[in-house]
């Protein structure tokens, strides 16, 4: 007996919600892939000979099962050793994983292929502990593939971008960090101001060169193993003259975790465990709030640097004790802003440096150091989706943009140094060489209204020309200020540049309704509401800070728009559709 066509409705209907339902369920085959990448023989390097050791990241959802993890050498499978170094906060699915294999080829290079469709038949190998600076052959995959793994968050690669003089500058440029570290400088002021290891792992990523990931290695080894005490009264801090010793800017977490991403080295993570567990962690909570118009030395930098490496060791440990300090810290901040009257990080600015000149009524904000506690802040976001965050990072961009644009030199297109422009009249220029550094914050929040406050794009994209066109990038605190971030602007613009998770607000305010401890909400891709907050939007997801846990469509899933791991249960959703409305048409 035929079906009617209101039964067919149904069953239509509730096919689709189970294959949803399915979707979501289903092991992430649908990022299974072949990617060719390229052995070097390394002379210089000090590992084993022929081995190849190597980190190799993942992107969301597609790898959630090890023995899928194969190496070719043409149609033949190598023998390899392997392990998770990371996993996704959101799906569980593998980040990164540390492989190994013999490459015993003589030459320059040689091809080989990633395959992560079928499991391996052959016996593993016995992984040998990373004790090397370098392994004797050194694996680069390439930057498309590298950029869609998310290992440095939202990037493109090189010839992509749309933007040729800011790709000439960085690679042009290079020399100015594309040095080998000097044993005596052991306080990274002095050497690698503003972490050359960032910088050089994220043009390596852009591009999959060779020379990036050896600088980015260089940088970071030489950072954990003599720029941080290891022992004694200040251990985990910066090897630093006097009150250097005390600050976080000299200690970079965040490379020495991604260099644990690329190259499995646990020194690097034990290193970067000692600097959060006995610097960031106990570091004094008057560095996360400053009441209104009070005196004494404050600086958004401190916190930034702090913030940035309690997060990124969290995403390295799967930790939640990491995230959660951030978060109470960021919710410190919020409310010092929402107190200045929902400002920027205002604070006295002659205290902030006397030096400088700013008078002891100035109160304000530093234009380059809110941009870099913004890094943290959208950091701390992107995990999370905590719409405190969200309102913070709005309440500092208008203030900054309404108080700190620049009047004179560069005007509108930049931003000024300090904002105490009416006592020091140098303060009304632009600072090209710095504008760079807080760009990638408007670039997100773009991102943020779902691609629709273009008033945000477009400051995004005038101090990016301003610092590509007239900043310095010759030396190496010059360069690591233009490219620590500007990598993620460019990929923060891109609709089709996938994030973690679709944490867009409701387009029409742009994330800041939802009063003081409120959020942006609403919207179709999700959002939240209070601190406490969910997701309301269309593919939103359940309620708390991390949100996305009901909802068959939620991101904090692994499904839902742009996920990879539910391609195949769509179209198989599709197919049994089309089968359904030929019955119907019957």
């Amino acid at each position: 007996m035929p079906l009617s066509s209101a039964a067919i409705t149904k069953l239509g209907v509730a096919m689709k919600t189970l294959l949803l339902l399915i979707a979501c369920s289903l092991p992430a085959m649908a990022g299974a892939a072949q990617v060719p990448f390229t052995v070097h023989d390394y002379a210089s390097g000090d590992g084993q000979a022929d081995l190849v050791s190597f980190g190799v990241p993942f992107k969301p959802g597609e790898l959630t099962q090890l023995s899928n993890v194969r190496i070719l050498d043409g149609s033949s499978e190598v023998p390899i050793g392997i392990k998770s170094l990371a996993t996704w906060p959101t799906d569980g699915s593998i980040r990164v994983a540390l492989v190994q294999f013999q490459a015993p080829f003589t030459g320059a290079t040689k091809s080989f292929t990633l395959d992560t469709g079928s499991a391996r038949t052959t016996t593993d190998r016995t992984l040998v502990p990373v004790s090397w600076r370098f392994p004797r052959k050194i694996a680069t995959l390439p930057a498309n593939y590298l950029s869609a793994s998310l290992v440095m968050w939202e990037q493109k690669p090189l010839g992509q971008t749309g933007y040729t003089a800011w790709e000439q500058r960085q690679q042009q440029q290079f020399s100015a960090i594309n040095t080998e570290p000097v044993a005596t400088n052991t306080c990274a002021r002095t050497d690698q101001y503003y972490d050359s290891a960032n910088s050089s792992y994220g043009i390596y990523v852009r591009t999959g060169g060779l020379q990036y990931l050896i600088n980015g290695r260089r940088w970071a080894h030489h950072h954990g193993r003599r720029q941080i005490y290891l022992s004694g009264a200040n251990v985990g801090h910066g090897i630093c003259s006097g009150g250097y010793v005390n600050n976080t800017r000299y200690t970079f977490v965040d490379s020495l975790v991604r260099d644990y991403f690329f190259w499995g080295d646990e020194e690097s993570l034990r290193v970067a465990g000692l600097v959060v567990d006995n610097f960031y962690m106990p570091h004094a909570e008057s560095w996360y709030y400053k009441a209104p118009n009070t005196r004494g030395f404050w600086t958004e930098r401190e916190a930034a640097f702090a913030q940035l490496g309690l997060v990124a060791y969290y995403e390295a440990t799967g930790n939640s004790t990491y995230l959660d300090r951030a978060r109470a810290r960021f919710h410190s901040l919020h409310r010092m802003q929402v107190d200045n009257g929902n400002r920027a990080w205002v604070h006295n600015l002659h205290d902030h440096d006397d030096s400088e000149g700013c008078a002891e009524t100035d109160y304000g904000s530093s234009s380059f150091m809110s941009g870099l506690l913004s890094e943290s802040l959208i950091r701390y976001h992107k995990l999370t989706c905590d719409p405190v965050a969200a309102e913070s990072l709005r309440f500092a961009l208008d203030d900054l943009r309404q108080v700190n644009i620049a009047t004179g030199a560069h005007a509108g297109q930049s931003l000024i140094y300090l904002g105490c422009p009416q006592t020091v009249s140098g303060y009304r220029d632009g600072n090209p060489d710095l504008d760079n550094l807080y760009a990638h914050a408007w670039a997100y929040a773009y991102r943020l209204s779902g691609f629709t406050r273009t008033s945000d794009r477009d400051f995004a994209l005038a101090l990016f020309n301003t610092s590509v066109s007239h900043g310095f990038v010759g030396a190496h605190k010059q360069f690591n200020q233009a490219f620590r971030d500007s990598g993620n602007l460019v990929g923060y613009l891109d609709p089709n540049v996938v994030g973690l998770r679709n944490c867009a607000a409701s387009p029409t305010d742009g994330g800041t309704n939802g009063g003081s401890d409120g959020g942006g909400g609403g919207g179709n891709d999700g959002g939240g509401s209070g601190n406490d907050g969910g997701g309301s939007g269309n593919d939103g997801g359940g309620g708390g800070n991390d949100g996305g846990d009901g909802g068959v469509t939620s991101d904090e899933s692994g499904c839902g728009c742009g996920s990879a791991s539910s391609f195949s249960a769509v179209a198989l959703a599709l197919m049994c559709l089309g089968l359904l409305g030929r019955n119907r048409r019957r």
